[in-house]
């Protein structure tokens, strides 16, 4: 048996490998694209490092967000051809993107029995990627993916592999839900050598690490004016803000900042303790990283009242009902002064 993993992001490359290792017995090979930096890096890494992965492959596909035309489409089952002449069993896939469907469409034409999979791909897949997956195909697409030759992968997932099943916010029905096993030290370090960690010149060993948002643009300042409450409490090496990789610009100037923004939180996550410190953002999903990834709890403080009154779309609304309310260990102040009160009152606890 023989199963082959699609990943767009390096977070997908973290699951997969922790997947492969722990909940397959089988041999496993990887496809990573050019939907992010550094991927051929990895290609290498992988390929050098055959604990997890027997063949690592890298491919361009994100043209095919622009352009996806029947010539397109053609052009890349050519480069597959060239590519993958083995047969699979499986395919775990972790989006539905119009490279995903063109590879499962070529895959089961060498083996019409290989069986699609999808595993975790952060918090989306408990909740917005649900949308996607439950939603009915109309007859349009089917016609046009029947004559270019691609398969609508969300509608024939046999088996989803997720760190936390009882967080789901959607219908399953027709899914195999599967657990996934706990991260060992073997692959631990086997992600470490892969992302090259002992390269991190940062200091994560922190009390207070706050997480620049990139879903926000936050012109008023509320992310400023809320560090400069908390560091009242705080020695400034205490604190490290953490740079949102997609940001160009660094406006924290006087705060200790992340240098290194291409090893991920993840992998930060599994070689540190943070039971001693206390994680903050507003709209970012990091702080609740230690406990989806290994159930550890981890206090932390969620501003997003203090922007314009909050969120109100369906993610944000998620997160509340399933992290955030009734947890002793998540605060969500209301205003700077409830913010200033609580941490008056927690100093000693914190």
């Amino acid at each position: 048996m023989r199963a082959l993993f699609l990943c767009n992001t390096v977070y997908q490359i973290i699951v997969a490998a922790i997947v492969s290792n722990s909940n397959l017995n089988m041999e496993s090979d990887i496809i990573l694209s050019d939907h992010f930096v550094g991927s051929k890096d990895k290609v290498l890494r992988i390929n050098e490092n055959k604990k997890v992965f027997k063949k690592a492959y890298y491919l361009e596909t994100k043209y095919l967000q622009f352009d996806n035309s029947y010539k397109e489409i053609k052009k890349t089952k050519k480069r597959l051809s060239n590519l993958l002449t083995s047969s699979y069993d499986y395919l775990f896939v972790a989006n539905q993107e119009k490279f995903s469907m063109i590879l499962y469409n070529y895959l089961h034409k060498i083996n019409n029995k290989l069986i699609l999979n999808w595993f975790e791909d952060g918090v989306g897949t408990y909740s917005v990627d649900g949308k996607e997956i439950t939603k009915k195909v109309g007859l349009l697409h089917k016609i046009k993916a029947s004559i270019y030759g691609y398969t609508a992968v969300s509608k024939i997932i046999k088996d989803l592999y997720v760190f936390m099943p009882d967080k789901i916010d959607w219908d399953t029905t027709g899914i195999n839900i599967k657990k996934i096993n706990g991260v060992s030290n073997d692959i631990k370090d086997y992600l470490n050598n892969i992302f090259d960690y002992n390269s991190l010149e940062d200091d994560y060993n922190k009390k207070l690490i706050f997480f620049e948002d990139g879903y926000k643009p936050f012109s008023d300042k509320i992310d400023l004016d809320a560090l400069n409450v908390m560091k009242k409490y705080y020695n400034n090496d205490d604190i490290l803000v953490k740079i949102h990789p997609r940001n160009t610009t660094n406006k924290f100037s006087g705060f200790n900042t992340n240098k290194n923004i291409s090893i991920p939180w993840e992998l930060i996550v599994l070689n540190n303790d943070f039971s001693n410190t206390l994680l903050v953002t507003f709209f970012s999903s990091c702080v609740i990283t230690p406990y989806m990834m290994l159930g550890k709890n981890v206090k932390s403080i969620v501003l997003s009242k203090l922007y314009l009154g909050g969120n109100d779309d369906y993610f944000f609304d998620y997160l509340n009902r399933k992290f955030y309310v009734n947890n002793e260990n998540v605060f969500m102040p209301s205003s700077l002064a409830e913010l200033d009160s609580y941490m008056e009152k927690e100093r000693g606890n914190i």
